[in-house]
Parts: structure tokens; C-alpha cells; sequence
């Protein structure tokens, strides 16, 4: 049986007369709790890292075992003084490499955490749970469209320390450079509705006017099949006319018997 994982009641040598305290093991495993305070980091403060043991009331707490030998609860954020460390040690001119393996810290977390610390100014941790607020304000992303208006070749990081040099925002909410591209490539993206009802105003007025030339050429066809049929039975009404009207004769012309 691995003794890591067994509990005190299960174990032969166990005797609640002559031991008050739970023995927690330094042995690295996936199911060990906390580990001693030979790695140099700062532990619990239910945990006394001096001595090894833990009070036999104080709450069980699960962490795992990195490939590199460090300790961390899975879910928890990296301690605040831990966080100091690696932003020290960077500022030493430390690759962040060898913050990993000397801190027994992955790779990754460094690496956020640096991230974080040279974007935002801060290393504090993230909100855990809920969904991050909006950032890209309407007051944002008009400004950010009226830089882009005013110089069309301005790029995302310029328009980032714009908005901080006129004070639209700061560290914490200072919109990303993929935001600030994605506003600028959706900048005609508020305007869609705009836009459609303009076009179908637009096809409406072109069917109208199409419509109405229409009607005027078969006005002026109509009114000139009326002017040539005018015309017809005037010359036939004028024919009829002249040949059943007999010939006049002067006053002064007459026929003698």
C-alpha cells in the first residue's frame, strides 16, 4: 500500500496516543499535498513549511507535481510573492527558461505572467469565473475609426498607445491589437443596416424611374399613333368631302338657252 495516499487510521503503525500530528511526505507523486520548504516557495499558511508537518485539523489540500518538480494546486492562481519573483528575476536580464527550472514554474505560466506584467502593468491574477468586461466601448471604437479616418496607414500597436496618450484608457482596459484589427477590418460592420436600406432605396428609385420612362415612351407612341391617325381621317374626311360637294359657280357665269 503507498503510504502517500493512505490515511492515518489505515496504517498498522499508527497510534493516536503518541502522535498529534499528520506527517505529510516529500516524496513527489501526484497525490501528494504539500511538499517540504527545501523548494524555497511560499506554501500555504495552514502548512508549516519549517517543520514538514500540518496541524491533524487543518483542511486537506490536493496539488499536483509538474514535470519540473514544482507544487501547484490545480485552479489556483500563482502565489502574489511568486509572481514578484518572476517580474524580479526578469527584470534581471533572466531568460524565461531558466525562471522556469529555478522557480520549478512551467513555462507557460511564466510566460503569461511576463506577458501580462509588460501589456497591462500589473501582476495580479485574472478574474476567476464570469466573463471578462467589454472593453471595445462605443467611445472606443468611434476614436479608433476617426485615427484610422485621419491616418490610414496607422497601425494597431500606434492606435493602442493613442488611446492611452489621450487618456480613452488605461493599462486594464486597453483593448487588444487582434480588437483593434478585427474594428478596423468590421468598421463598416455598424453600418450594415444603414448601408442595405440605402441600397434597396437606391433599387427602389432606379425601378421608379425605369417605371416612369417607361410610361412616358408609351405616352409619347400612344400620342403619336392619335397625331398620325388624326391626320388619316382628316385627309379621308377632307376627300370624302370634296368629292360629294358639287362645283360652285360665279354670279355672273350662267348657261344661255
Amino acid at each position: 500500500m503507498n503510504c502517500d495516499t493512505a490515511q492515518p487510521w489505515m496504517m498498522s503503525s499508527y497510534h493516536p496516543s503518541t502522535t498529534s500530528d499528520v506527517f505529510w511526505t516529500t516524496t513527489p507523486s501526484s497525490t501528494s499535498t504539500t511538499p517540504s520548504s527545501d523548494n524555497g516557495i511560499q506554501q500555504y499558511s495552514s502548512i508549516s513549511t519549517s517543520s514538514g508537518y500540518a496541524p491533524a485539523n487543518s483542511p486537506a489540500k490536493t496539488a499536483e507535481v509538474n514535470q519540473l518538480g514544482g507544487v501547484f494546486v490545480n485552479g489556483r492562481p500563482l502565489p502574489f510573492e511568486m509572481r514578484c519573483k518572476i517580474v524580479e528575476l526578469s527584470r534581471q536580464g533572466t531568460r524565461p527558461c531558466d525562471i522556469s527550472r529555478q522557480l520549478k514554474i512551467s513555462h507557460g505560466c511564466v510566460s503569461k505572467i511576463l506577458t501580462r506584467f509588460s501589456e497591462n502593468g500589473t501582476i495580479m491574477p485574472g478574474t476567476i469565473g464570469g466573463s471578462r468586461p467589454r472593453v471595445t466601448t462605443p467611445k472606443v471604437v468611434e476614436y479608433i475609426r476617426s485615427l484610422k479616418r485621419s491616418d490610414p496607414g496607422i497601425f494597431a500597436w500606434e492606435i493602442r498607445d493613442r488611446l492611452i496618450s489621450a487618456d480613452i484608457c488605461d493599462r486594464a482596459n486597453l483593448p487588444s491589437v487582434s480588437s483593434i484589427s478585427r474594428i478596423l477590418r468590421n468598421k463598416n460592420g455598424g453600418n450594415s443596416s444603414s448601408s442595405s436600406s440605402s441600397q434597396l432605396r437606391y433599387i427602389r428609385d432606379q425601378l421608379a424611374e425605369q417605371q416612369q420612362q417607361q410610361h412616358l415612351q408609351q405616352h409619347q407612341y400612344m400620342e403619336y399613333n392619335n397625331n398620325e391617325l388624326n391626320q388619316i381621317s382628316g385627309n379621308l374626311d377632307y376627300q370624302v368631302s370634296s368629292s360629294n360637294t358639287p362645283p360652285s359657280y360665279d354670279s355672273y357665269h350662267f348657261i344661255a338657252n
